[in-house]
C-alpha cells in the first residue's frame, strides 16, 4: 500500500481502484466479462502501431547469400568512416535516419566508387528494419561491414544507397581467388 499522503497517478492500480465501483454478485460477475471481451476485441480488431521487422531469409547461410545476393543491385564490404543521426524523414517513421560514409574495401556486386554513403532509418527497436545500430556499432569498432544495396539516390556524389537490416551484415562474402575461407 502506498503511503497515505501520496497523490496515486491515474495509471497506478491504486487509483484505478479508488476510482472503480463496486459491484457485487452477478452485476460483477458480468461487468467482468464484458471487460475482458472488450479487451480481447480491441487487441484482435485494432491495427498495430508498431509492428516489429520479420526478415524472410534462408536459415542456411549460403542460401541465405545467394537470395541476398540475387534480390540486390550491389553487394560489397566497407569500412564505415562516419555516422551521422538525420531527423526523421516522415511522421510515420519516428525513428531517425542514419546516413554513413563508408570506404568501400571490396566489390562482389555492381560497380561503385571508393566512396559511397550509406542511408537507413535507425532501427533502434528493430521495427523498421533498420540498420542503423549496425552501422553505428560497425563505425565504433572500426570493423568492416558486409553491404547489400536494392536502391540509390539518383546524381548525387558520392553515390547515396539505401539499405536495411535484412540484407546488410547478413551474409559472408565469399573468398576471392586464392585467399583463405575467413575474412
Amino acid at each position: 500500500m502506498p503511503h497515505p499522503l501520496a497523490m496515486p497517478t491515474p495509471l497506478s492500480p491504486y487509483f484505478l481502484r479508488l476510482r472503480q465501483p463496486r459491484l457485487k454478485g452477478k452485476s460483477e460477475d458480468k461487468m467482468h466479462r464484458l471487460a475482458i471481451a472488450a479487451a480481447v476485441t480491441s487487441l484482435v480488431l485494432l491495427p498495430s502501431v508498431a509492428a516489429a521487422c520479420q526478415c524472410i531469409l534462408p536459415k542456411d547461410a549460403d542460401a541465405r547469400r545467394d537470395v541476398i545476393f540475387a534480390r540486390n543491385a550491389y553487394v560489397f564490404s566497407g569500412r564505415v568512416i562516419s555516422v551521422r543521426k538525420l531527423p526523421p524523414r516522415s511522421p510515420d517513421l519516428p525513428e531517425p535516419t542514419i546516413e554513413a560514409r563508408v570506404k568501400v574495401i571490396r566489390q562482389v556486386k555492381g560497380a561503385l566508387p571508393d566512396e559511397v554513403v550509406v542511408m537507413s532509418y535507425g532501427g533502434d527497436n528493430g521495427e523498421n528494419c533498420g540498420a542503423g545500430v549496425g552501422l553505428a556499432a560497425a563505425w565504433a569498432n572500426e570493423r568492416p561491414y558486409n553491404f547489400a544495396i536494392s536502391r540509390s539516390v539518383p546524381q548525387s556524389d558520392p553515390p547515396k544507397l539505401w539499405t536495411d537490416g535484412c540484407n546488410s551484415n547478413r551474409f559472408l562474402l565469399p573468398p576471392e581467388p586464392g585467399q583463405p575461407a575467413n575474412e
